[in-house]
This record gives C-alpha cells, structure tokens and sequence, in this order.
C-alpha cells in the first residue's frame, strides 16, 4: 500500500523551503487537473478475485462482465458471480497492472457502479413540472426501461431468477414480512433523493441508502422483462380511469414514498403508445406485497394444511393432474409450474396447489402406485383450504392466482344439488376481476416483456373469456366481460403450445406422454375458445336486458349475425381436425376421444341458444304461422338435435370417468330441455314424432349411463336425468289439463 501522493498546485507554494515555479497559465491548469486527479485516489488497493463480495463492496475485484456492466457483482461464496451463473457465461478477472479493479478512470466515470445511471431523455409534457423544472424534494424519477436484468440469488422462495430466461431485483426494505426471502433482491429503475434532513445531516448514510440503478447498456437494452416473478412485488394494471392520468406517465413517472422513504410502489410502462388514438401508454403499479401478521399466518396454515393432508402424495397428484384434467383445460403453465415446484413447492401459491390437487384427486385409483391405497383426504377438504388462501392471495393476484380461481370453479359439485351452484357464477366473476387486475384484457403484443408471457397472458385471457361466458348462462345472466372491454388478440396454436415442452429433469413429475406438447389438446383449446366465442355472439345479438335501446337496424343486424353463426355451427363437424372426432363404431375407447367428449358437448349447449334465438318468438301464433320464425328454423334444429342424441349414445361410462368440467352439468341441461322445447312446439304429425323419439332416446341413455357408484358421474347427470323424468311423470297430466294442471309430487320411476 503506498502512501498518500505529494500534494500539487497551491498548496506546495505554502510549503517551507519551497520555492514557486514560474510557469504558464496553460502549465497551471495542467498541474490543477493532475492534483484534483491525485486527490481523487489516495491510496491503490491491490484487489484480489473470487473471495466472497457483497453488493456496493470494493474490497475485491469484480469479474469482467459486471466491470463491464458497471454493475455490482455479488460472490456469494466463491465464483462464478450471480449474474454469470444466470447467463452461463465465463466469471473471469483479467488483472491490470498497477490497480487491482482495472485501470484508472477519469474522475467523472470513477464510481459508475454505485451512481445511478441516467434516464433516457424524454420529452417533458406541456405543463407538467418536469417542463418547468420544478425541484420536487422526495420524488422518484424513473427511466423508460420497466425493469432490468441484475444478480439476484439463486433462491426457489425469493429468488430474483425468472423462469422466462431473465433475472429481476429490487431492494427490499428492512421491514420483509416472513413469508418473503429477505435475501431477494430488486433492482428498480429507479432514481430518487432521500429526505432533505438526512441528506444534509449526513451525505455518506444518505448515499448508502439511496436507490441504485443498473447502468443502462446495450447488452441491457435488449432484454425483455416480466410483470410476473418480481419477488415481494405484484404487478396492477393501471387503466385509464386510475389515480393519474396514462399520457402524463409518459412524460413524468415516479415511485411512491412511504412515510419513511421507502418504496412502495414504483410505476412502470410497459408500452410507450403513440399518436394514434387507440395507442395509448400503457403502465403498471408495482406494488411492495405487505400483509398484517394474522394474514401471513392464515395463508401459512392453508398452505402446511394443503401439503399435509397430500403427503406424501404431491407428486403423484401432480402426475394425475397433466394426465387428466390438463389435457382438456391447459391453463397452467406445464414448464413454468413445474420448474417452482421442482426448486419449492410452496412457492407456489397455496390456492393453486390446492386446486390441482384437488382436481387431480379424483382420479386416484388411476395412478398404479396408489391403487389399492385409500385417499387420506376428501376432495372438499382440500377444497377449504384452496379457497382459505385464495382469500388473502386474490389480494396480490398475479397468473398463478388466477389459474386457481378458473381451476376451482370446477370440483366435484354435491352430489344432492338439482342444478348449478350460483358459486360458479361467482367464481367466474372472481377470475375476471382477477384478470381484469393484472391487464389480461388488453393485447400484449406490442409489449415490453417477455415473449413467453405474452402467450400465457393471451392464453388465460380467452380461459377467462370462456369461464365467464359459460358460467353466465346457468341463470340466465348477462356475463361480465362486456365485448367493447378487451382488445386481447384471437388465440393461436403458438400461444397454447408455448410452455409445454418439459424438460428431462422435470419429467418425473408427468407421464411419458404428456412431457411433450400434444397438438390435439391444443386443437382442443382453441375450438372451446371459438365455439365459446360463437355463443357470446350469440348472447350479444339476442339475449340483452335492455332491449328497449334498440333500433330496428340493430334487430337487422342481430339476425344476420345469428344467421353467420348457425352457417359456421352447422359446418364445425366436418371442419375440424380428424383427431377431434367422436366415431360410434368405436370399440376401444382412447384418452383422446374421451377428452373430446366435453368438446362436443359444449357445440350442441351452444347450439340450443343460437336456435332459441333464431326461432324467438316460440308463442302459440307463431307455431300456426307458415312464415314465423319458429317455423322457418324448426326443421333445422330438429335436425341438429337428432345429431345430439346420436353422439350421446357414443359416450360410455369409460367417457364419463374423465374430466368434463363444471360447466357440462349445465350444458346436459340446455340439451335436454331443448329437446322438450323441440317436441312441444312441433306442429306436423311427422316433427311431433320426430322430436318424441329423440325425447326417449335420450331418456334411456342418461338411465343406461347413470351409475349409483360412481360420485363424478352422478354429479354430472343427476340435474339432467331428474328433469327428464319429471317431464315422462307430468307431461301427460299437464297437457290433458291445458297447462292449468297442478304440479305432481310423484317420484319419476327409474
């Protein structure tokens, strides 16, 4: 270690003994520069490499990379360094000679690694007080970047790694709940001033405490970012009625100060907009994630609850979840999902697992392991537990929270109900604010994240859409997504096959055959999702509350619509995919068939309210009236309907063990009670005929499908079956009556 420099300039004048030179004015700035270049570093500090080193710490020398970064470089024990572990790249220290941190900086870069790097320059709105220059003591300026990638810790819980190829972190503040990893890290694009109090009383604590930005650079610029995965952070949607205005955050976007100047919530753009009207910024509020103690203790005991009553069963259930019930509904992210619970489950919220597990349960017997060992828990108690957590997780909700809200609207209903429960109506409402939250109803595209995001976000955006508009019509409600309230692109092949693909030291936690993408479920998806999207056209043009609004160009337009839908309904057997079929004269039945099963019965649900529609109104003048619309599309219907009960005889009890989902219950009933609709409003001898054989036909195939010992069976059939015979036991009574009858307590015989 050398000693401090001879000091320069003036002060060797003053010195005894020592005589002043006579020199030019040119020599005498020359000679101030090289003492204020002298003055900066008094002492060289000979660094060494691959000792521990903390963030802000010069006690050792950073690797290449991050010296290159002008970013902090953090050795937890020995190297590589976190962010050369993240990318995989080489975590080497070329030694300079002279100074062990590299060579001598000008005085102005000096130190880049702990001063904030600088904004990129924008336009300051008109008015505003960036325009003016208006100092604003305590305020946060933000850069245009969301967030950037840093060195975040390699932890399952809190870890700063995203599963989307990029790393994120922000500083913590001191006061973490338990339930977060202190150790996580993020690293905001963020610069603001302390207090001016402490800021004057002591500059040196102030700097420490400061907010620290990664320098931007062009290996920075390039990466994309995440609204998902920010340890202690859940990400709002801001829309454009919320608490500032969108074209303002363009141009001025700050953190949000608590009363102690810490952080608690910073807003970020994710997309700039333009001049175009329907262009606008779009912004999100990252939100510090803090709970009072009696919450984080009720979601922990929901979470122990859930493993305990699984153990040691998790990864089975897991396993019977991706053979089962994925395959028809895949929402979960597969890779994604399994990446977190493979480092720690209970990273993953409570609400989801207990929703998979749950769902998975019920095909226990079908797992070789477990067959012949009885279940050590009921579905409806993991159930409990799901939706104990989900009421204080849907407070930070983000995708995982609501893939749990779609996923548990569809558990086992009891088995005494007649109809659906009004609970899926209002789970259905839950996951669309939920979705609604977090900014899935606008098109992400255009968005500065990641592209695998982009398709989830796509995905559970058209899950939501058809949850809602197939929960709307249990009770004849209007759903809630109303159609102007989204502008979230159709979905694609793309976008149900990204993250789907396991990797082979994920793949124990599935079968063989579901660690690769299955283009049929895919296919799947994506006719649920049109065949959903059909009927809302439907419910749009003819099923509206206030029909007084409408004029009679909007009644036009409407029954040209309908016309449009019946056309592609009447078409969509012969144009799907061949691996979507249902075929009769099937003898062995395979999983992909009875996958389809659902499928198909949702296209004949859908069909029951398109003719509904198409044949309004089915009064007793039009079913005399040649030219009504009643008679004008009865043959039609009654021909569609024939095709329903035809491929309800291809459906078997093997069927009918799979994954129908919660919405089939009501879908049975929109058919069944059509097919009454169909025979009471026939008017020829032969339609009347017609329509009375399809009335028994499926009468004695909801009789030869009902099975007394099985729970997800009857669950499914019971509303449909019970009106069924209630029709056989009344109908004759009521008709000779006029419909002025009573109503017979009689128990339908079976």
């Amino acid at each position: 270690m050398n000693g401090a420099p001879p000091a320069a300039g003036g002060g060797d004048a003053g010195r005894p003994g020592h005589e002043a030179n006579n020199t030019t004015s040119s020599d005498s700035a020359a000679s101030a520069a090289t003492a204020a270049h002298a003055r900066s570093r008094k002492f060289i500090i000979q660094s060494t490499f691959g000792n521990p080193r903390e963030r802000r710490s010069r006690k050792n020398r950073p690797c290449d990379a991050c010296r290159r970064r002008k970013t902090a470089c953090v050795i937890t024990l020995e190297p590589p360094c976190v962010f050369c572990d993240s990318r995989g790249i080489p975590c080497e220290s070329t030694t300079v000679a002279g100074f062990g941190d590299g060579p001598p900086q000008p005085p102005q870069e000096r130190g880049a690694t702990n001063a904030p790097a600088q904004p990129p320059q924008r336009k300051p709105l008109e008015g505003s007080a960036a325009a003016h220059k208006l100092p604003l003591p305590g305020v946060r300026r933000e850069s245009n970047d969301l967030l950037t990638p840093s060195t975040g810790h390699e932890s399952p819980a809190g870890s700063a790694s995203s599963p989307y190829g990029m790393s994120m972190v922000i500083d913590q503040p001191a006061h973490t709940p338990s339930y977060r990893d202190p150790s996580a890290l993020i690293h905001q694009n963020l610069v603001y001033h302390s207090s001016p109090s402490t800021v004057n009383s002591d500059p040196h604590r102030a700097a420490e405490t400061a907010s620290v930005v990664s320098v931007t650079s062009p290996e920075a610029a390039q990466q994309t970012h995440t609204l998902e995965d920010i340890p202690g952070r859940c990400a709002y949607f801001m829309g454009p009625t919320s608490e500032q205005d969108g074209f303002l955050l363009d141009a001025f976007r700050y953190g949000i100060l608590g009363e102690k100047y810490n952080l608690d919530a910073n807003i970020a753009q994710v997309h700039p907009g333009s001049a175009l009207r329907d262009d606008q910024p779009v912004h999100f509020l990252f939100l510090e994630i803090e709970h009072p103690d009696h919450v984080n203790r009720a979601r922990q005991d929901a979470s122990d609850s859930i493993e305990a009553k699984v153990w040691p069963y998790g990864e089975n259930l897991i396993r019977l979840y991706f053979r089962h019930v994925h395959p028809i509904f895949p929402i979960v992210s597969k890779v994604r999902f399994l990446r977190r619970y493979q480092a720690d489950k209970k990273s993953i919220p409570a609400c989801l697992r207990g929703a998979i597990y749950a769902l998975a349960s019920v095909f226990w017997s079908y797992d070789g392991a477990l067959r012949g060992t009885p279940a050590s828990f009921q579905q409806y108690e993991l159930v409990d537990y799901a939706h104990q957590a989900l009421r204080r997780e849907i407070e930070n909700p983000n995708l995982f929270v609501l893939q749990a809200c779609l996923l548990l609207i569809h558990v086992t209903p009891p088995t005494i109900d007649s109809m659906e429960a009004p609970t899926t109506w209002t789970f259905a409402a839950q996951a669309t604010a939920c979705a609604q939250m977090i900014g899935l109803h606008l098109e992400p595209s255009q968005w500065n994240i990641n592209a695998t995001e982009k398709h989830l976000r796509r995905k559970l955006w058209w899950a939501t859409f058809y949850s809602d508009c197939w929960s709307s019509i249990c009770f004849g409600n209007p759903p809630h997504i109303a159609c102007t309230s989204y502008n979230t692109a159709p979905l694609t092949m793309e976008d149900v096959r990204c993250d789907e693909d396991v990797p082979e030291d994920l793949q124990y936690l599935v079968e063989q055959p579901d660690a690769s993408f299955e283009v049929s479920a895919g296919a799947r998806f994506m006719q649920m999702i049109h065949i959903a999207r059909l009927l809302r056209t439907v419910l749009d043009s003819s099923f509206q509350v206030n029909t007084s609004a409408r004029t009679i160009n909007d009644t036009l337009d409407a029954q040209s619509e309908l016309i449009t839908v019946q056309a592609k309904l009447r078409d969509w057997t012969s144009l799907i995919p061949s691996c979507l079929v249902v075929q009769k004269d099937e003898r062995v039945r395979s999983h992909v068939t009875s996958y389809n099963c659902p499928l198909h019965l949702s296209f004949y649900a859908a069909q029951v309210l398109l003719y509904r529609a198409l044949m309004h109104p089915p009064t007793r003048q039009a079913k005399t009236t040649p030219g009504s619309n009643l008679r004008r599309w009865f043959p039609e219907a009654l021909l569609a309907f024939e095709a329903f009960v035809e491929f309800l005889s291809c459906v078997n009890k093997a069927d009918l063990f799979g994954f129908w989902g919660r919405h089939a219950r009501s879908q049975l009933i929109l058919c069944g009670n059509f097919l009454v609709f169909l025979f009471m409003l026939a008017s020829e001898r032969r339609d009347i005929e017609r329509a009375y054989r399809l009335l028994e036909s499926f009468h004695g195939t909801m009789h030869a499908l009902w099975d007394v010992d099985h729970v997800q069976i009857n669950t499914l059939l019971r509303a449909a079956t019970i009106r069924i015979d209630s029709f056989f036991a009344q109908a004759a009574e009521i008709m000779r009556s006029g419909g002025d009858g009573n109503i017979s307590a009689a128990q339908p015989n079976h």
